[in-house]
């Protein structure tokens, strides 16, 4: 018998409009709904803050039938690989992208299932920014 308490579990919470530090944990290639395109399924984790642990997803357009689409994706695949340092010309395999601390601006989105949190832009990690872990501070 399964006995779990879901009480005070909130469903509708999504992470707020902000930059975070993130690390992708699991990256898959996938094939569009209409079965002629491919997207980099990814999946982020916020690692410090009051947001840590949550979860963003991002997909990377690669194959389309619709070049507009494909360039926005290659794009954004390639501001992420210059933000995790990972040579775009190196890149064989989604594995690649995984484990890598990079920054990523989140906005909030609505659509028909309602608000979402998307990553607009990455960012490299500031090596000489001093990462603040707010669990810690004692006040």
């Amino acid at each position: 018998m399964l006995n779990i308490d879901m009480t005070g579990i909130d469903t509708t919470e999504v992470t707020p409009p902000g930059v975070y530090d993130v690390v992708c944990e699991h990256a898959e290639l996938k094939t569009t709904k209409s079965g002629d395109g491919e997207y980099i399924n990814c999946r982020f984790r916020v690692k410090h803050g009051p947001r840590a642990g949550d979860t963003i997803f991002n997909m990377f357009n690669v194959k389309n039938k619709n070049a507009q689409a494909v360039q926005i994706g290659l794009k954004q695949l390639k501001i992420y690989c210059e933000a995790a340092g990972i040579p775009s010309d190196k890149l064989t395999d989604v594995n690649h992208l995984l484990g890598r601390p990079v920054q990523a601006v989140v906005k909030n989105k609505e659509d028909d299932f309602g608000t979402k949190a998307i990553i607009t832009y990455f960012k490299k990690v500031d090596d000489k920014k001093e990462t603040v872990d707010h669990d810690k501070i004692p006040f």
